[in-house]
C-alpha cells in the first residue's frame, strides 16, 4: 500500500473585519427609496458625532438636513448582481486630508440604508 501525501500545519487567512455595516447590511433595518427615485438607486443616511464636521463618499452626492443627518444618494443607479461597497469618511474640516474615521457600507439597490458615527459607533 502506498502512503499518501502528509497534510502538515496549514496557515488559515486571517479575515480583517472593516468598520461599518459590512456583514450586517440585511439584517438592519433599511427602508425603501422615494417613490420619485430611480427604483435601483441606493440611499444612505449618516448620523454624525459632535467631532465630524464633514462626510465624503465617492461616487455619491449628498446634502446635510437640518436635523443634523447626512443624506446621500448614488450618481447613477446600481447595477445589478454587482456588490456596491462604499468608503465613509468623516473629517473634522472639508479641507483635512485624514479622515477623523471610516466605515465601508454595502449600498442596496432601492433601499436607503442608515449609518452612524460618533458616540453610537455601528
Amino acid at each position: 500500500m502506498i502512503p499518501g501525501p502528509v497534510a502538515g500545519p496549514v496557515d488559515q487567512p486571517v479575515a480583517v473585519q472593516l468598520r461599518g455595516t459590512l456583514g450586517f447590511t440585511y439584517l438592519r433595518v433599511s427602508h425603501p427609496v422615494p417613490e420619485e427615485k430611480h427604483p435601483r438607486l441606493g440611499m444612505l443616511a449618516i448620523r454624525t458625532g459632535d467631532s465630524e464636521e464633514t462626510i465624503a463618499i465617492r461616487g455619491m452626492s449628498g446634502i446635510r438636513l437640518k436635523s443634523g443627518v447626512w443624506l446621500f444618494e448614488s450618481n447613477r443607479p446600481l447595477d445589478p448582481g454587482v456588490s456596491h461597497i462604499v468608503r465613509v469618511e468623516a473629517k473634522e474640516h472639508p479641507l483635512d486630508m485624514d479622515a477623523v474615521a471610516t466605515r465601508f457600507v454595502r449600498l442596496i439597490p432601492g433601499r436607503i440604508v442608515f449609518l452612524s458615527f460618533g458616540d453610537t459607533m455601528e
